[in-house]
């Protein structure tokens, strides 16, 4: 039988998509000649209420970008008020990885020392987490007690222990980087399939490793758990970017997500690593959207939705972000991926 929790949130969701940024209002705010144009475009949907208080000529782009960010941690939140525990533990994972975002943010303040005022300015809160729960993490004295507050605790102790054997920036980052590995391994934030996103996330980390000569079994974690891992291992061992993306090619799916959005293969090994990186996404977010719009499976349908709402505001944010730097139109269409 299917959970009535269920079928009654992804109502909510196709009403929610219904009225938010389309197709045709991306083409409004690529066309708009300020970026005073694309608050008054953007004031017609349901961000509205969330950019009111940004100020597009004195404000900045990280102001935008966190009225975004708690606009979707509101949204997750109230699809989670009265449900099931079944429909919970689909929804939870994207409220952990946003407050990751804010946990992130806090730890930095506490290790080098912000005031309050700085790191709130920062941080988006939301109706799962509050500026007031925010604060009584800045109380603490300790970055490494910050991760006490997520929403995963058994961490804690985890965290605590790796940071007191060595103490320092790269700790730090190693904190922020395994937070977020504990949430990546159980949740796919573009498709459906978190096996299969584990393997894209793969193929970029060995492409990033051998780019910068990195020895991936110098690092305390290698790659995600996921299937392909012998072909992984292989092109571990090439010499070049170019030479694993053509094996990678050859022995995956690789090469046929690469050519839906290129004709080309870039002879910079960085241009080709970002290109490959955003048809990856594009391609994980086609499968989102096929998720949503047909209901066979109603909890694929209602994570196709969340991951769809969370890459349309990033491209919501990419517009707004470059109208403000002054990058033309076509260039700033090139970085979309759910309006590309």
């Amino acid at each position: 039988m299917t959970n009535p929790s269920l079928i009654y949130l992804l109502a909510r969701a196709r009403a929610v998509q219904a009225d938010s940024v389309n197709q045709e209002i991306v083409e409004q705010m690529l066309d708009a000649l300020s970026v005073a144009e694309i608050k008054s475009i953007l004031e017609e949907t349901v961000l509205a209420p969330y950019i009111q208080d940004w100020d597009p000529d004195n404000g900045s782009a990280d102001q935008f970008e966190r009225a975004l960010r708690t606009y979707y941690g509101d949204l997750l939140y109230t699809f989670m008020v009265g449900t099931d525990d079944t429909v919970k533990s689909l929804i939870k994972p994207y409220l952990e990885y946003l407050e990751l975002e804010n946990i992130k943010i806090i730890m930095k303040a506490l290790y080098f020392g912000w005031d309050e005022k700085t790191v709130m300015e920062m941080i988006a809160p939301s109706k799962a987490r509050s500026e007031e729960y925010y604060k009584r993490v800045l109380d603490n004295e300790n970055h490494e007690m910050a991760p006490d507050y997520v929403l995963f605790e058994k961490l804690r102790m985890e965290l605590i222990e790796l940071h007191n054997r060595e103490k320092n920036v790269q700790t730090l980052s190693f904190l922020s980087d395994l937070l977020e590995r504990k949430i990546l391994e159980k949740t796919p934030l573009y498709g459906i399939d978190t096996n299969e996103e584990n393997f894209y996330r793969n193929v970029m980390i060995v492409l990033r490793a051998l780019h910068a000569k990195i020895d991936l079994a110098a690092i305390p974690f290698e790659l995600y758990p996921s299937s392909h891992h012998d072909v992984l291992q292989q092109a571990q061992q090439m010499e070049t970017v170019h030479e694993a993306f053509f094996f990678l090619s050859q022995q995956t799916r690789i090469g046929q997500v690469f050519k839906k959005d290129q004709s080309f293969i870039p002879e910079d090994p960085y241009t080709l690593m970002a290109e490959l990186e955003r048809s990856i996404q594009r391609y994980l977010v086609r499968k989102s959207l096929a998720a949503f719009s047909i209901s066979l499976n109603p909890p694929q349908s209602l994570i196709g939705f969340i991951n769809l709402k969370r890459t349309e505001l990033e491209d919501v944010a990419r517009i707004v972000i470059g109208k403000s730097s002054g990058i033309p139109q076509e260039k700033i269409r090139s970085t979309l991926v759910r309006f590309a």
